[in-house]
């Protein structure tokens, strides 16, 4: 039924948002708090792999994340340090901060 319908009417986006908004269909958007804040003063860092991510030999390019996981009990920060050669990791840290 929902395709029939959807052939026959073209609404528009904001007749779509109006009639999603009236049913309590809308997702209630979140402010991002995340950890980096950026500074405009900041100088950017060298780019010292220029975009090659791949390695010859293993041991002489790692790459490093850190990601913010939201949880029951509050936030845990995962520290990953991968080797380009092979993909492998090399270490990884759940942490949680109080």
């Amino acid at each position: 039924m929902i395709e029939a319908l959807s052939e026959r009417l073209k609404p528009s986006y904001g007749k779509g948002y109006l009639i999603c908004r009236e049913y309590g269909l809308l997702q209630k958007r979140r402010k991002p708090h995340g950890i980096t804040k950026a500074n405009p003063k900041a100088l950017p860092a060298e780019d010292l792999l220029k975009g090659d991510f791949k390695s010859e030999n293993p041991n002489t390019k790692w790459l490093t994340d850190i990601t913010e996981m939201k949880c029951q009990d509050g936030k845990l920060y995962l520290c990953a340090v991968l080797d380009c050669f092979d993909a492998c990791r090399i270490f990884y840290n759940p942490v949680e901060l109080t």
